[in-house]
């Protein structure tokens, strides 16, 4: 009986480590801007699955937009935790992605996608402990090692359990010049840790739906053209309650009522 006991006590830690990444009910809501659209990305735990023989939790992925048109997709990513670093596949090859325990001074090497397509380092520069709903939580913050390589986003801000505040889980980590997405974290919930909202300024489940359909709207002005200290808006018809203002790559630099 004690070799049965003390292999029952194994499995238990290591199931005990497993939950700090991706736990039951895991599930993030993200911002998601695109060069031509705003929208939402939900993100859903789903279940663990065996790739290479390698356990792997399974991430589903869908968007939805609205503006300035209808958009709908879907796709997965798998990620997996071992000694507090956080794996994705990509293309059949498992890439660090989160560093948990990294310290201030620590060298991160994370690939970048797109025309980037290459292994970005980036220097820990802050770290802290949060306490998010009762748990303590770790975070790091990383400047970019690399001046010369023009990418968005220029920094990682990371916090333990859920991963990246400023960009999406697998990071969407682009050269400036790619028409490529953005993401901004929300919300992130789990069955034990409950629901944190990361981004106070938009509910959940908002989505970029102030004016439905762009199509057949006339008279859309602005100016002047180019504006400097000032742009108008109007479109015939319509009263502007709500505006937005974002830079490329779709970053909110203004979110203001009228």
């Amino acid at each position: 009986m004690k070799p049965l006991l003390l292999s029952v006590a194994i499995l238990l830690s290591l199931f005990a480590q497993a939950q700090n990444w991706c736990p039951p009910g895991a599930q993030w809501t993200y911002s998601h801007y695109g060069f031509d659209f705003s929208g939402k990305t939900d993100l859903t735990y789903e279940k663990d699955t065996i790739i290479n023989s390698q356990l792997y939790k399974m991430l589903v992925e869908h968007t939805t937009a609205i503006y300035p048109y209808t958009v709908n997709w879907m796709d997965t990513s798998y990620t997996f935790e071992r000694n507090d670093t956080v794996f994705s596949l990509v293309d059949g090859v498992d890439y660090p992605i989160y560093f948990f325990s990294a310290a201030i001074g620590d060298t991160l090497s994370i690939r970048a996608l797109g025309s980037c397509d290459s292994i970005i380092k980036w220097v820990v520069d802050s770290v802290a402990v949060s306490n998010i709903n009762g748990e303590n939580l770790r975070y790091y913050h990383a400047e970019l090692a690399m001046p010369d390589i023009e990418i968005n986003p220029q920094t990682l801000q990371v916090m333990e359990r859920f991963g990246s505040i400023n960009n999406f889980v697998v990071p969407s980590i682009l050269c400036l010049l790619d028409d490529g997405s953005s993401y901004r974290l929300r919300c992130y919930t789990d069955s034990t840790l409950g629901q944190y909202r990361v981004d106070t300024t938009v509910t959940c489940e908002y989505l970029y739906n102030s004016i439905d359909n762009l199509d057949g709207l006339q008279g859309i002005k602005l100016y002047p053209n180019p504006a400097t200290n000032q742009l108008n808006i109007s479109i015939d018809g319509h009263t502007i309650t709500k505006y937005q203002v974002m830079d490329y790559p779709g970053k909110v630099v203004i979110d203001n009522q009228l």
